[in-house]
C-alpha cells in the first residue's frame, strides 16, 4: 500500500504533503512516484508552493523529496517525531 496526500489545510496557497509506503514495498521508487504525481495536481489545484516534513533518521525520504525538487529549508523538533528536516518546493516558474 502506498499513500500520498495533502496533510494539513493550506495557508497563502501553500500545502503540507506526506507520503508512506508499506514496509514490504519500500525501495521500488513508490513514494517518489507517488510525490511526482502529487505535485503537478497541486500545481492544478492553485497551490505555489508544496512543504514536506521528514525524520532526521529517515534518509529514504528524504532521497524521495530531493528527486521531486525539494530543498531543505530548516529543522525543528517534535514532541512526538523527534527531529525533522523541513522541505519546500515551488510550483511556480
Amino acid at each position: 500500500m502506498r499513500l500520498c496526500s495533502y496533510v494539513r489545510e493550506a495557508v497563502d496557497r501553500e500545502i503540507e504533503i506526506g507520503y508512506g509506503v508499506a514496509a514490504s514495498r519500500r525501495g521500488n521508487g513508490f513514494a517518489t512516484a507517488a510525490v511526482a504525481t502529487l505535485v503537478p495536481i497541486a500545481r492544478a489545484d492553485g497551490f505555489v508552493t508544496l512543504v514536506a516534513q521528514t525524520a532526521v533518521a529517515n534518509p529514504a525520504s528524504a532521497r524521495v523529496l530531493e528527486k521531486n525538487g525539494f530543498a531543505v529549508t530548516g529543522n525543528r523538533v517534535d514532541s512526538e517525531d523527534g527531529e525533522l528536516v523541513l522541505w519546500r518546493v515551488s510550483l511556480v516558474s
